[in-house]
């Protein structure tokens, strides 16, 4: 149940008036979430542009040999030392190694780049949970000034029943399940901090800072 269902449901219950309500809703609206922006860095995009001019470098290179190659020439000068051969497995071992590092990239950048949403997302149920206990505590201080207001109409009238239908009973169940809810919530947020702090240290994790500046995670 979000924020204005819990209000509303309250409402209905007769323990929030109207004017109470829209008073909670309007301070939800008011309560603008600051989210942090990312800022992007370019070090892996740089990195992959300067492996791709190096690699169709060695292509030109390679095509330029291998014309070379196949050009007719003077049999006398054929006759020394098989380099053309030699040239050949040393062309194909560059390739390879070319290859293998594009793969080694690849998964490099992929990596980081999900190592970096996953801290963004962590963040983001960060700020959710703040959310959260800042709402419940909103409607915890209203629900102690309505408590307030039952106790004083009780003891002007000098009544109180100890029932379950008791407006003031009630409400003081609510406050109490209220303040449980925001314990809870302030222990999973703090788990949330904890975890996000400690993977900001943790290799590989710390290859998302290639990627981006990181959000905070308090």
């Amino acid at each position: 149940m979000n924020y204005k269902q819990k209000i509303e449901e309250l409402t209905q219950k007769g323990i929030f008036t109207e004017e109470q309500a829209e008073k909670l809703k309007g301070s939800s609206s008011k309560e603008k979430e600051t989210e942090s922006k990312s800022t992007r860095y370019f070090t892996l995009e740089l990195l992959g542009i300067v492996l791709l001019f190096l690699s169709a470098v060695y292509i030109f290179i390679s095509v330029g040999s291998a014309e070379n190659m196949n050009t007719v020439e003077d049999v006398a000068h054929s006759l020394n030392v098989p380099v053309q051969s030699g040239l050949t497995v040393q062309n194909s071992f560059l390739l390879v190694f070319l290859l293998l590092v594009a793969v080694l990239y690849l998964f490099l950048y992929l990596y980081a780049q999900n190592r970096y949403k996953n801290f963004w997302h962590m963040t983001g149920e960060i700020r959710q949970v703040e959310s959260d206990i800042h709402e419940r505590i909103v409607i915890e201080k209203e629900l102690t000034k309505t408590l307030k207001n039952f106790l004083e109409d009780e003891k002007k009238n000098d009544v109180f029943v100890d029932t379950e239908e008791n407006s003031t009973v009630h409400v003081m169940k609510i406050i109490e399940e209220m303040k449980k809810a925001i314990r809870s919530q302030k222990e999973k947020m703090k788990a949330l901090q904890e975890e996000c702090k400690r993977k900001e240290k943790l290799f590989p994790d710390t290859l998302a800072k290639l990627i981006g500046k990181l959000p905070y995670c308090n």
